[in-house]
């Protein structure tokens, strides 16, 4: 009998050395997945986080929306934003990498100016749909020259300065 817990003990304690090996091992995984990202694809989370705020705005100002027009269906709303996000994802991931790109070792600056743009598109697309869901929510409660000034955008790429208000 007391070979049997002899063994239960040695088995435990191998069991729990297997069990941190493969935790640290895990772990290092990650810390160096984690680093390649860094370095190769995205590091700015402050960016990500304001994205993700602008895009759960949206969400919002379209469920009240859907709501409003009686057809809110909580499985579209779900499968729009996991599509939205994974687009958004994998668009943000290519710029960063184009602009992260090294030739020789160096970074060029032939693209560099792009992230700011690009990166900030996205932002700018999601308050356009929130300015076109207020305005269906409650029309003409937004000032005139704040929907003409992002149509105008969307439809041409740019922004005009508006007109100054007495």
């Amino acid at each position: 009998m007391t070979y049997l817990l002899i063994l239960k003990n040695y088995m435990a304690k191998y069991l729990a050395f297997v069990t941190r090996l493969e935790m640290i091992a895990v772990l290092s995984l990650w810390s160096a997945a984690y680093e390649f990202v860094l370095k190769y694809v995205f590091s700015d989370f402050g960016y990500l986080k304001g994205i993700f705020v602008i895009m759960a705005l949206d969400a919002v100002s379209g469920v009240v929306l859907a709501v409003k027009e009686h057809r809110f269906d909580m499985v579209i709303l779900f499968k729009n934003s996991l599509l939205k996000a994974t687009a958004y994802a994998i668009f943000v991931a290519s710029v960063s990498v184009v602009i992260k790109l090294q030739i020789d070792g160096k970074i060029t600056s032939y693209v560099q100016f792009l992230d700011d743009y690009l990166f900030m598109g996205i932002a700018l697309v999601e308050l356009w749909s929130i300015i076109q869901n207020i305005n269906r929510i409650l029309p003409r409660k937004l000032p005139t020259w704040i929907t003409s000034l992002f149509q105008n955008a969307a439809e041409t790429g740019r922004f005009k300065q508006p007109d100054k208000q007495p």
